[in-house]
């Protein structure tokens, strides 16, 4: 005998009872109802536990990948929830401006002071660009003060997370240390 076992009309499989001489009568199917329910029962959840962990482990290769493509690449992330105003930043985040972890607060403000006061309305007309349309993101050329109490240029890319309703929630971005660069290109203008 074998029994189907379903999730709505979906047939999940079947449970294989051992034949009997003069078979089996529609009372015993009934019966084993129930049994049919659990097996389909635990068919979706094994399905279901297995998909979460495949799902879960592209996400943790994805991030691996995207991490080791823009750490190795020397840059620094950062996330900044707005909501509760709190910035993540990744390992070389710091390190870019010679921070250990930790060092820099989470707060927006906490990263704004370390911007060199003449470069901040730049930084303010740089976003302000992007979220009136004209840039496809957020692209900064700014001095901030690293560990040392030097001012090093920076390169900040960011664009923001909007919900449902349009609203800001989140921005993300890097921030690349181009204060080599700017000094090759300052030296090159003065020659």
């Amino acid at each position: 005998l074998g029994l189907p076992f379903f999730r709505g009309d979906e047939m999940l499989g079947m449970v294989g009872v051992a034949n009997r001489p003069g078979g089996y009568d529609d009372s015993l199917v009934t019966g084993l109802q129930p049994l049919l329910s659990t097996c389909a029962a635990l068919t979706v959840a094994a399905r279901s536990e297995t998909g979460r962990r495949q799902a879960e482990e592209a996400l943790r290769l994805s991030e691996a990948r995207w991490q080791f493509a823009l750490e190795g690449a020397g840059d620094g992330v950062w996330d900044w929830d707005i909501e509760h105003d709190r910035v993540y930043y990744s390992r070389v985040g710091h390190a870019v401006l010679g921070y250990a972890e930790g060092q820099v607060g989470t707060r927006i403000a906490d990263w704004n002071t370390l911007i060199h006061p003449d470069d901040v309305a730049a930084c303010v007309a740089a976003t302000m660009r992007h979220l009136r349309g004209e840039d496809p993101m957020m692209v900064s050329r700014h001095r901030a003060r690293a560990a040392d109490g030097q001012y090093r240029w920076c390169l900040a890319r960011a664009v923001p997370m909007r919900d449902e309703a349009g609203r800001i929630v989140r921005w993300f971005g890097t921030c690349t240390d181009i204060h080599e660069r700017r000094a090759a290109e300052e030296a090159l203008r003065q020659s």
